[in-house]
């Protein structure tokens, strides 16, 4: 009995994640021949490695044992962002999710389960370095819906019974079966019961199920997990040690990595957390894009990360940095396909990108003590040099006067200088906001006129001066903010 997953479609990319995930994933192939199609989610079941036999149709839901798999096909990204593919993670860039109560299961008597459930919330919230996180709220919107089986729902499972995660969002709903049970299950025993149901939520499945794939790290045998199929008739005890490591390892809590990406000349904010890149394309607070980078488990221990238009399209893809070598995503399917070395610098120097000769391709340049080098044709040979003597802490990149070009600006404390010709000299300076140590000073062009303009970063909320007047003309709020 190992820590196992589901596989997991998520921006295009099959992954593996901690215990089992579950998410639904549709494929399209042109065919001259008709094909006799299998309900998607039927195959989805399947290809989970359960038995048609064991499959309940229950309407708007296939059960398999307390796990509930929704007919409805995922969400899928809206045609603006087609260069991508994939769907939204319910995780995404949100801090919670949010659990309602149902007026159908009672306050007081044997069936009162809401105790329980409350308490089931905080042991989840009580993982520890694990972004999850539920509220209570008294919302029938919210995310998930606690609720008692109904005639209706055919339900057949002894105790209770979830959806698991699907379509890009937590599992909707979890059903308690007071029609089918006998007998009063202690408090013990319903707290464990709600534990395992919210995991089967958040893409958890049975722990003792061996044909999937074993999370890296977890034991292969862990007979004190919350999430074995036979959870009902166990008393709540806590987590277990591999428990608290698949649940780590799937959902970490990572601290958000801001980036200036750009789509047609207008830039927008991504936010790398761990191996996943959050768009908020529309610069409205809210992820429209989500991009999955390798494996659930994949480190990404590299130096360095930036988001450019390495290819001249009009669009920002991901690239790292390891030492003197970037490995860039050209065409945005979240494949690392062309590898860019740098000829010259070292692995410790300040690199940094932009577009030096105005052909719409970022490259890559270099800073070492007072020396700039710059590869402007993108070949990893440095093309040209200057040495500018101006201290500073930061170094940011832009087209400050619209011509075309990228050039760069020095940040020291909340005053900017800035080389506006490209040529080692400093032809304006000016101040904007405080400089204060935990600020980040980000640039790009907000408003797509052209020009790059400032803007700062405290926590979640980014204070941006669209026009160049040196006054934040907006504030929106994106992320965490760690």
């Amino acid at each position: 009995m190992n820590h196992t997953i589901f596989p997991i479609k998520m921006s295009g990319r099959l992954i593996i994640a901690g215990f089992i995930l579950a998410l639904l994933t549709f494929s399209c192939q042109e065919s001259w021949q008709p094909e006799v199609q299998q309900d998607p989610a039927i195959k989805r079941i399947l290809d989970l490695g359960f038995d048609e036999s064991e499959i309940e149709d229950l309407g708007t839901y296939y059960a398999v044992g307390d796990m509930l798999f929704e007919k409805k096909s995922p969400s899928i990204l809206s045609p603006r962002s087609q260069q991508y593919s994939g769907v939204e993670v319910f995780s995404g860039l949100r801090d919670h999710i949010t659990v309602t109560i149902d007026p159908s299961i009672p306050n007081s008597g044997p069936n009162n389960w809401r105790p329980e459930i409350l308490l089931a919330i905080n042991d989840w919230n009580s993982v520890p370095d694990c972004m999850i996180k539920f509220a209570l709220v008294n919302d029938p919107d919210a995310d998930i819906t606690v609720r008692a089986a109904t005639v209706s729902d055919n339900l057949s499972i002894t105790w209770a019974a979830a959806a698991v995660l699907a379509s890009g969002a937590p599992g909707s709903r979890i059903m308690i079966n007071f029609l089918n049970y006998t007998g009063n299950p202690n408090s013990a025993k319903k707290r464990n019961i709600m534990v395992h149901e919210f995991g089967h939520t958040i893409a958890l499945a049975h722990t003792n199920l061996t044909d999937e794939e074993h999370i890296p790290g977890t034991p292969t045998t862990d007979n004190n997990s919350v999430m074995l199929s036979y959870a009902a008739s166990i008393d709540w005890a806590g987590f277990s040690a591999g428990d608290i490591l698949a649940v780590q390892t799937l959902y970490p809590e990572k601290e958000d990595d801001y980036l200036v990406s750009e789509v047609n000349g207008t830039a927008f904010l991504s936010i790398r957390r761990g191996h996943v890149l959050h768009h908020d394309i529309d610069m409205d607070g809210n992820v429209n894009l989500v991009q999955e980078f390798g494996p659930f488990y994949a480190q990404f221990d590299h130096d360095e990360f930036f988001t450019a238009d390495w290819s001249g399209n009009g669009h920002s893809t991901l690239a790292t940095r390891q030492g003197t070598t970037f490995q860039i995503d050209m065409n945005g399917d979240t494949e690392f396909d062309t590898s860019y070395p740098i000829i010259g610098p070292g692995a410790l120097d300040l690199f940094f990108v932009g577009d030096w000769n105005g052909d719409g391709k970022h490259t890559v340049a270099y800073k070492r003590r007072n020396g700039y080098s710059f590869d402007d044709n993108g070949d990893g040979h440095i093309d040209r040099k200057f040495v500018l003597n101006q201290i500073g802490s930061q170094i940011l990149v832009g087209d400050w006067n619209n011509d075309g070009k990228s050039t760069i600006a020095i940040r020291d404390n909340n005053v900017f200088h800035f080389d506006l010709t490209g040529n080692g000299v400093i032809d304006n300076s000016y101040s904007f906001g405080y400089g204060n140590s935990e600020d980040q000073y980000l640039a790009g062009d907000w408003n797509g006129d052209g020009k790059t303009t400032l803007a700062i970063r405290r926590d979640n909320a980014i204070h941006i001066d669209a026009t160049g007047n040196r006054y934040v003309n907006y504030v929106m709020y994106l992320g965490f903010g760690s």
